[in-house]
């Protein structure tokens, strides 16, 4: 028999149009099938859940929050878009619980530059990086391999199968390609040669961040340690098969679990991220994490990433720490 629905009122704050496709048996768009499993999985343990569609140029969508007067918002909008950290905004200047976190800290998780400049002086270990500005020269004063990459857009935005290279001749070429592509600022890092991980956290029912799912990411068709996900590879079904990307939950050694949660702990408490993050790591040759990203809001899915203990239970935690916030708050 399934438990009864908690008397809660929930606003799910969707992208505009992904509430068009959540109707349909099979969205077109990762993204509209991620929030669809979020907004059945709401509907499965409140009694009251409804959507807003988030519409850039005007407040039509906070109009409608208000006067829901929802218990809780669960914020999906505009994720890594520069929109992002002024939703969070605009939902906390009208006093609504929400979920996911604030406008400051996703401000820094979706800028690498100020990220990791905070990080490193935390202590924590990031690649070594430039900005490249057209408008400065390019001087870059550590050692290759190199990987270019836009510097502020996350989920693989702007990495290609030729964004690393083991000279610096070939960074001006690279950097040019994201200012006219993406209409900002590219980074040039040191590329960490070694396994790769993503951590995903979620709060717990006592308000501690900790750790849902450790995968490692595995590319046989590229050699052990040179292997990264690009944005096709990550977002394509078609092109993640053809290059047997594969991931794995890693749950030994005790010894790299525990460096892979505590460097994640410090990180998402250091940049004050809230309700739930993952974090993309990799270690260098000496076995020591390396932060190349930290995400905040991450897409949500049903899928083993965020099943630990249960979807169900994920999306309730969540839920719960945006009224703890609120209530700290208030």
């Amino acid at each position: 028999m399934p438990s009864p629905l908690i008397d809660m009122s929930i606003v799910c704050l969707l992208d505009a149009g992904i509430d068009s496709e959540i109707a349909k048996a099979l969205p077109s768009t990762k993204a509209a099938r991620h929030d669809k499993s979020v907004v059945y999985t709401l509907k499965r343990i409140y009694r009251r859940v409804t959507t807003v569609a988030f519409t850039e140029g005007n407040l039509r969508w906070m109009d409608r929050i208000l006067h829901e007067r929802p218990d809780v918002v669960f914020n999906l909008a505009e994720s890594a878009s520069p929109l992002e950290p002024s939703v969070a905004a605009c939902l906390e200047l009208c006093g609504c619980a929400y979920t996911g976190s604030g406008p400051l800290a996703i401000m820094l998780t979706n800028d690498k530059i100020k990220s990791r400049r905070l990080l490193r002086a935390y202590g924590l270990r990031v690649p070594e990086f430039v900005e490249l500005s057209p408008r400065k020269p390019i001087r870059i004063d550590f050692d290759p391999p190199f990987i270019v990459r836009p510097a502020s857009l996350s989920a693989s935005t702007g990495l290609y199968a030729d964004s690393v290279t083991m000279t610096a001749d070939d960074v001006p070429r690279l950097a040019h390609r994201i200012w006219r592509r993406f209409s900002g600022p590219a980074l040039c890092e040191e590329f960490i040669v070694g396994r790769e991980f993503r951590v995903g956290m979620c709060e717990d029912g006592r308000g501690r961040m900790k750790s849902s799912a450790i995968f490692e990411s595995f590319m046989r068709e590229q050699k052990p340690g040179w292997a990264f996900r690009t944005f096709a590879i990550r977002n394509s079904p078609r092109i993640t098969k053809a290059n047997c990307a594969i991931q794995r939950y890693t749950g030994r050694p005790a010894h790299l679990v525990s460096a892979l949660v505590g460097t994640s702990c410090r990180a998402v408490s250091v940049l004050n991220v809230e309700g739930y993050a993952t974090l993309d790591i990799r270690l260098d040759r000496s076995g020591t994490p390396v932060i190349l990203e930290v995400n905040s809001n991450p897409g949500l899915t049903a899928g083993s990433f965020w099943g630990r203990p249960s979807f169900s239970a994920t999306i309730r935690n969540i839920v719960d720490a945006g009224m703890r916030r609120k209530q700290a708050d208030g």
